[in-house]
C-alpha cells in the first residue's frame, strides 16, 4: 500500500479504486461505500472559532457535533473508516452543523480546546444544543461502531426537540443530567 501512494492505515491499497464486486453471475456492481459519499466538517482551531461556529449553528437552529480528531488516532481512522461510512450515521449527522477539531500538532490553541472540555486528546464526539450548550450525557469518547452511534444520535435529536431550545427546559435539564440515579437520559457508555 504504501509503496503505491496508499495512506491508509486501515485501507492501503484504497486509493488504487475500487471496480465494485463480481456476483457469481459475472455481474459487476458498484461498491455501496462510494454511493454513500462522505461527510463534510467544517474545520476548528481554537476556542474562539469553535464559539463562532456555535453561533452559526444557534441562527440555523441546529445542533452541532464537534469532532476531536488527529492522524495519529488510530481509533478516530476507525471512526472514519467503520462508523461515518454508514448511510444511517451519515442521514443523522447531516441534521447538525459538523465540526472538526483536528488537535494532530497539539500546540497552543489545540490544547485549549481540549482544556476547555476536559478532554485529553481524540478521539471525541460532543453535541451541542442550538443554543450552544453542550449535552454532556451525549458525549462518545473512544471508537463507537455504526449501529450503536446511529441509535445513539436517534436518542440525542430525540431529546434536542424543539423544547430542548428553551432554557431551563425539561428536556435539556435531563439531557444535561450527569446522575444516574435520578430521572435522566443517559446516551453514552462511557
Amino acid at each position: 500500500g504504501a509503496l503505491s501512494g496508499g495512506t491508509s492505515l486501515l485501507h492501503p491499497l484504497k486509493h488504487l479504486g475500487n471496480p465494485g464486486t463480481i456476483s457469481p453471475s459475472g455481474t459487476v456492481s458498484a461498491n455501496a461505500s462510494q454511493h454513500a459519499g462522505e461527510l463534510e466538517f467544517v474545520s476548528v482551531k481554537g476556542v474562539q472559532e469553535l464559539d463562532q461556529l456555535l453561533q452559526t449553528a444557534g441562527s440555523q437552529g441546529k445542533p452541532l457535533i464537534l469532532d476531536f480528531y488527529a492522524d495519529w488516532c488510530i481509533s478516530c481512522k476507525e471512526m472514519e473508516a467503520f462508523t461515518f461510512t454508514d448511510s444511517r450515521v451519515q442521514s443523522q449527522m447531516s441534521r447538525a452543523l459538523l465540526v472538526r477539531a483536528d488537535v494532530t500538532d497539539n500546540d497552543k490553541l489545540d490544547k485549549a480546546l481540549l482544556k476547555r472540555f476536559g478532554l485529553f486528546g481524540p478521539p471525541a464526539l460532543l453535541v451541542f444544543t442550538p443554543d450552544g450548550d453542550e449535552i454532556r450525557n451525549a458525549r462518545v469518547v473512544g471508537f463507537m461502531g455504526s449501529d450503536d452511534f446511529n441509535n445513539h444520535l436517534q436518542a440525542v435529536y430525540a431529546t434536542i426537540g424543539t423544547t430542548a431550545r428553551l432554557p431551563g427546559s425539561k428536556a435539556l435539564a435531563n439531557a444535561n443530567n450527569t446522575d444516574t440515579n435520578k430521572p435522566g437520559l443517559v446516551l453514552a457508555k462511557q
